[in-house]
Order: C-alpha cells, then structure tokens, then sequence
C-alpha cells in the first residue's frame, strides 16, 4: 500500500496542499505514476473522479482548461 501523499488537493481551490502549486502538482504526478502500476487506465479514472470533482468546485472555469490541467500530462507523462 503506497504512503500517504503531502500533495493532496485543497479543496475547493485545487492546489496543492504541501507546494501550494496547482493541482496535480508535479511531485504528485509522479506520485499518481507510480501508484498507478503503468496501467494507464486505472490512472486515467482516478483522474476523471478528481476532473468531476473539480468541475462542480468551478463552475466559473471553462471545463476544457480544467480537462488539460486534469489529463494533459498523462500521454506524455506515460511514455
């Protein structure tokens, strides 16, 4: 079971609890690679559940800037 993460999102702002970076910071997203096992469809629906979640706490934000903050980095990331 992997440790628990500093770098878990503030809610409702969305940035990073320990680098105050926007969140998935980057020290969390090779967290979320790692924890993910390379399966890129398992990181992929964790990341929808935190995109949906994001979405409701700003409704003000356009869902596209959201989407790529989200999911953007995952293809390159998973190479």
């Amino acid at each position: 079971m992997p440790m628990p993460s500093l770098h878990e999102p503030t809610r409702p702002s969305w940035r990073c609890a320990a680098c105050g970076d926007e969140w998935p910071c980057a020290p969390r997203r090779e967290e979320l690679l790692l924890e993910s096992g390379g399966s890129g469809v398992a990181l992929g629906l964790r990341m929808a559940q935190y995109f949906a979640a994001a979405v409701t706490d700003h409704p003000d934000v356009p869902p596209a800037v959201l989407y790529l903050r989200f999911f953007g980095w995952l293809r390159h990331a998973q190479r």
